[in-house]
């Protein structure tokens, strides 16, 4: 007899134990994974009925940052504030131009399990087009998440900003 009570006591235990880690497995912070293996990409508005999500998030994204980038920024990498005597207020002037040539900034950053962008990295040699990259992506509006194996994941995207500066 005490030996079945022990025996029923150790499966109790161990079913509570296994119970609570399943607990905590689902508190820990979501995986990441990267856009080319996700098995739903995250969807962005206007999206949600097209087949190829996939093609139909990289255009959306592209196109609003073709509208949102600032290119006024682009060709310029340091201003100076000087006092306009006609205009009587202060104006910004370009001290330092960019060459002319093709710009690559490149860009990283996470959509999360609410659809926000999150660990925005941007990465070339102008400093000034790093935070204007930044700045736009933040911009971005929330998608519906993605998910892998049923589950909301966070999903890396890379995403280069290219543009011809004359």
């Amino acid at each position: 007899m005490r030996s079945i009570l022990t025996f029923l006591f150790l499966i109790s235990i161990t079913t509570a134990l296994s119970q609570n880690k399943e607990a905590h497995d689902s508190l820990k912070k979501p995986e990441t994974v990267s856009i080319r293996v996700i098995e739903r990409v995250p969807v962005y508005k206007g999206c949600e009925d097209d087949l190829n999500k996939n093609n139909c998030l990289n255009n959306k994204i592209r196109r609003f940052i073709g509208r949102h980038f600032n290119v006024n920024d682009a060709k310029c990498l340091e201003y100076k504030t000087e006092y306009d005597k006609k205009l009587k207020k202060e104006v910004k002037v370009c001290t330092k131009e960019v060459k002319a040539g093709r710009v690559t900034i490149k860009t990283t950053f996470v959509i999360d399990t609410i659809g926000y962008t999150t660990d925005i990295k941007a990465l070339s040699p102008y400093p000034l087009l790093n935070e204007e990259a930044v700045r736009v992506i933040k911009k971005l509006p929330k998608f519906k998440p993605g998910f892998q194996r049923g589950r909301k994941v966070r999903v890396r995207y890379r995403l280069p900003i290219m543009f011809n500066i004359l």
